[in-house]
C-alpha cells in the first residue's frame, strides 16, 4: 500500500511524568480503501507502530503495539 497523497487524520502528542499522551482524530466515515468506517457506539481494535529513538528505531525500524481496544463514543 502506498502512502496517501492527502491525509485526513491529525494527531498531537505531549509527554509528561506519566508518559506520552497522544490524540489522533479522523472522519468517522473513512475516506478510501485503507480507511475503515467507524460507527458511533461501536467497538473495534487498532494497532499502532511506535519509534523509540533511544533504541535506534528510525524509518522502518519500529515496534508494533499489541491490539488496542477502541470504543467509538456516541
Amino acid at each position: 500500500m502506498n502512502p496517501r497523497s492527502e491525509q485526513t487524520a491529525h494527531g498531537s502528542a505531549r509527554h509528561d511524568d506519566a508518559g506520552w499522551h497522544v490524540v489522533i482524530t479522523r472522519p468517522l466515515a473513512g475516506d478510501g480503501e485503507s480507511s475503515v468506517p467507524l460507527v458511533a457506539g461501536a467497538s473495534t481494535h487498532l494497532a499502532l507502530a511506535v519509534w523509540d529513538g533511544e533504541q535506534g528505531e528510525v524509518g522502518s525500524r519500529k515496534a508494533w503495539a499489541t491490539w488496542v481496544p477502541l470504543e467509538v463514543a456516541k
